[in-house]
C-alpha cells in the first residue's frame, strides 16, 4: 500500500518466499520497481490511492484464523525488548541508559514529539525510545537533520515538547543552527550522544573487516554544549544519569543542548521473523 518494494522489505524477501503481492500505488516507477524486485510474484496492480483502500480494508472483518497468526508475530516485534547492557565505561553512558532516560522525560511530557535523527545512536533512539509524533531519518539514511526538523517542529506546534537525538558526528553537520533556533523563539531539547567517532561506520568496518582493522572513524572532543550556548542556547555537558534525568524534567525557555559522552555500542537488530510465516 504505497510503499516502495526496496531493501526496507528485503526486496520481497521479507515475506514467505510463496507470497503472493497486490501493489497499491499511483506511482508508476513504484509498481515497476516492485515488478522488477517480487520476480514474478505479484498478483496484481491497482492504481489507486493507498489510503483510501486502506480504509477500505479496515471496514472488513476477517474471520479470527485468518489474522491470528500474523497478529501474535507483530505483536512480538512490537514488544521486542532490548538486550540487557552493562556498563561500557565508567566516565560515558550506555546508549539504552541515555534512551530510557529520555524516553521517562517523553512519557511526562504533555505533547512530546520524537526526532530520531540518522547514524547508530539515531539507531539506539528508534530502538528504545517511541511517541505519539514521531520524524526519523527514512529509508534514504540521510544524517544531520535532525535540529533543523526540531526548530521545524517546535514552530509549527508551539506547546509542543520537542526532543531530539543524534551522535556528533550528526550534529556537526548543522550544529551552528542553535543560532536560528534562538533567533525564531524554538524551543527544543537536542540530546547529542557524543562517543567521539563515527560509529556507524566504525561498526561496519567492524563487522566487515574485524575490530583491528579499523580505521578514520574517530571524531574529536568537540564541546557541542558551548557551541550551543556561543548561539545563545542554553548546553550541558553530561557524563551521569542522575544529571541527564534532573536536566530533562526541568523546563526550558531556550533550546537546550546536552552533550552526553556516550559509550560507542553497536545498535541492536531486530530478530527475524519465524520460518514460514507469509
Amino acid at each position: 500500500l504505497g510503499k516502495r518494494c526496496d531493501y526496507t522489505l528485503g526486496f520481497g524477501s521479507a515475506a514467505d518466499a510463496g507470497c503472493r503481492w497486490l501493489v497499491v500505488d499511483t506511482v508508476a516507477a513504484h509498481r515497476e520497481q516492485a515488478e522488477r524486485n517480487l520476480a514474478g510474484n505479484t498478483v496484481d496492480w491497482l492504481h489507486a490511492d493507498p489510503a483510501a483502500i486502506a480504509c477500505a480494508l479496515a471496514t472488513r472483518t476477517p474471520t479470527p484464523e485468518h489474522r491470528t497468526a500474523w497478529q501474535t508475530d507483530c505483536a512480538a516485534a512490537l514488544a521486542q525488548q532490548i538486550p540487557e547492557h552493562t556498563t561500557l565505561n565508567a566516565s560515558s553512558l550506555h546508549p539504552v541508559t541515555v534512551c530510557e532516560t529520555v524516553q521517562k522525560a517523553i512519557d511526562a511530557a504533555h505533547h512530546p514529539i520524537l526526532i530520531c535523527d540518522g547514524g547508530e545512536f539515531g539507531q539506539w533512539a528508534q530502538a528504545v525510545c517511541s511517541a505519539p509524533r514521531r520524524v526519523t531519518n527514512g529509508v534514504a539514511g540521510s544524517i544531520g537533520g535532525g535540529i533543523p526538523q526540531a526548530i521545524a517542529a517546535s514552530l509549527a506546534f508551539p506547546d509542543a515538547e520537542v526532543f531530539v537525538l543524534m551522535g556528533d558526528g550528526s550534529a556537526g553537520f548543522h550544529i551552528a543552527e542553535f543560532d536560528t533556533a534562538v533567533r525564531h523563539g524554538a524551543r527544543f531539547t537536542a540530546i547529542i550522544g557524543n562517543d567521539r567517532r563515527w560509529n556507524a561506520e566504525h561498526q561496519i568496518q567492524i563487522r566487515s573487516f574485524g575490530e583491528e582493522r579499523t580505521h578514520s572513524c574517530s571524531l574529536g572532543d568537540a564541546a557541542y554544549d558551548a557551541i550551543a550556548r556561543a548561539c545563545g542556547a542554553r548546553g550541558e555537558r553530561i557524563t551521569s544519569r542522575p544529571e541527564l534525568d534532573q536536566l530533562l524534567q526541568a523546563r526550558h525557555e531556550l533550546p537546550l543542548c546536552v552533550d552526553v559522552s556516550l559509550a560507542g555500542a553497536a545498535a541492536p537488530e531486530p530478530s527475524p521473523a519465524r520460518p514460514g510465516n507469509p
